[in-house]
């Protein structure tokens, strides 16, 4: 038994059919691609050299069914797409990849610009006072991990990096001295065990009977390699400066008051 084969029209635009019958076909004269109808449908199919493709049946128009791509996908120039579409391997896009208004960019499992995991962030905070000797170096401490993502706490100081990056570090600490004097603090960032240039600040508490307090609060910018660790430094001229730290308090009733808080946000 033999099959009749209808030869529909040729194809001098490059272009693909919109539909086809089974039993019609479709050459492109220009590059020699050859399709043809299959069932009732009007579904069109390439013949190509590993075996047969479907090709949509709005050949030229944005695509509006659902793509599953299995292996490497390379586009270069414009590409609209409609449906949901499921790559598993390598896209690499040549161009840019624009979303429409009211879209929205979905991550599973995390976002990376090359090669390093973006939006990691850390919080850290103390409820221990914080004291020391006159004129020596310390480094601020931390009991408490209030979140974090990419971003831990080790060895109670150091701030630890997972993920290479430009980060704003922040922090607030409370000042204050236990007797009648004037006190001056200094406090600056130090990065893996060496002073980050120029991020030094001094505040002064007045003499006050009785004691005085001051908040000291700055960011610095700084960018950060993974494995890297930041530390909070501070000094003051007196044993009697601390970073204080306060519990509940009442009428009214006031929470906490933490001796040292911090942030690290990565910001690129």
């Amino acid at each position: 038994m033999s099959s009749i084969i209808q030869i529909k029209n040729t194809s001098l635009s490059g272009s693909a059919p919109t539909s086809l019958t089974q039993g019609e076909l479709a050459i492109n004269v220009t590059n020699g691609r050859l399709f043809y109808g299959s069932g009732s449908n009007n579904v069109v199919k390439e013949f190509t050299g590993s075996g047969n493709s479907i090709i949509s049946a709005s050949y030229l128009n944005p695509l509006t069914q659902s793509i599953f791509l299995s292996g490497s996908l390379n586009i270069s120039g414009s590409t609209t797409q409609r449906g949901n579409n499921t790559l598993i391997g390598t896209t690499t896009l040549t161009g840019s990849l624009t979303l429409s208004s009211g879209s929205a960019l979905r991550i599973n499992n995390g976002f990376y610009v090359d090669g390093n995991r973006q939006f990691n962030y850390g919080q850290f905070s103390s409820t221990q006072t914080q004291t020391g000797s006159a004129n020596t170096a310390y480094s601020a401490t931390f009991n408490i991990t209030d979140f974090s993502q990419g971003v831990s706490l080790v060895s109670g100081s150091r701030i630890t990096i997972s993920n290479t990056g430009l980060y704003n570090v922040q922090f607030s600490t409370q000042l204050h001295t236990t007797s009648n004097e004037a006190v001056d603090f200094s406090i600056w960032f130090a990065m893996t065990g060496s002073d980050i240039a120029n991020s030094n600040t001094d505040f002064s508490i007045e003499k006050i009977n009785g004691g005085g307090f001051q908040v000291a609060a700055l960011n610095f910018l700084t960018r950060i390699t993974s494995g890297s660790y930041v530390e909070l430094k501070y000094s003051k001229t007196t044993a009697n400066g601390q970073l204080q730290a306060k519990g509940v308090q009442s009428t009214p009733t006031r929470p906490v008051t933490p001796s040292v808080i911090l942030t690290v946000t990565q910001v690129a």
